[in-house]
């Protein structure tokens, strides 16, 4: 129908777009990333060796918040639910840069418990082959109903760690809540 077509079109994520309405058995969300736009500017702070990447939190944030609307319209609300990533792939760096635009498609396959993270750069946004697309990031989802945990991050960096050629911005700083 007219209405749901209209809100699977609603972005409710910042990074995450909008879901793209299709028949497939998967849900597809694209969004379009430009680090010179004030809400993308905060990834210009990830870099690494003077390129800046689109970090890996990035990834699974993607993946977190397009399994939340997926499973808030079938779930019942009153049930909190735990996702669990299995066996994360990152498979080749997404280097951002400033003058170019990049198309991100979030794809969840639920009945095989799977996601993926797949690019398409500015230069192939215009073709429809599936071999202009790059995979970048997968996994497999699990589903919890149990008692969740937590995990908290430490307030004290080793040497190593702060010396191992990280550059971060002030966007990127240590964020003091409690991951679950």
């Amino acid at each position: 129908s007219s209405i749901q077509r209209l809100a699977n079109r609603i972005q409710t994520h910042p990074l995450l777009g909008i879901r793209q309405s299709n028949e497939q058995t998967s849900a597809t969300w694209k969004s379009l990333i430009n680090i010179n736009l004030p809400q993308h500017a905060f990834l210009q702070d990830h870099q690494i060796q003077d390129a800046v990447l689109f970090p890996a939190v990035v990834y699974l944030e993607l993946a977190t918040a397009a399994c939340h609307q997926l499973l808030s319209s079938k779930e019942d609300d009153q049930q909190q639910l735990t996702l669990i990533f299995e066996d994360v792939y990152f498979i080749k760096a997404l280097i951002l840069n400033e003058h170019e635009l990049m198309e991100i498609f979030t794809q969840i396959i639920m009945s095989m418990r799977e996601w993926y993270i797949i690019l398409c750069n500015q230069d192939n946004l215009n073709k429809y082959s599936l071999n202009e697309f790059t995979l970048h990031a997968q996994d497999k989802i699990v589903i919890d109903s149990k008692q969740q945990k937590s995990l908290t991050i430490p307030n004290r960096w080793t040497i190593q760690d702060i010396t191992s050629a990280y550059q971060y911005g002030s966007s990127f700083q240590k964020n003091n809540k409690n991951i679950t």
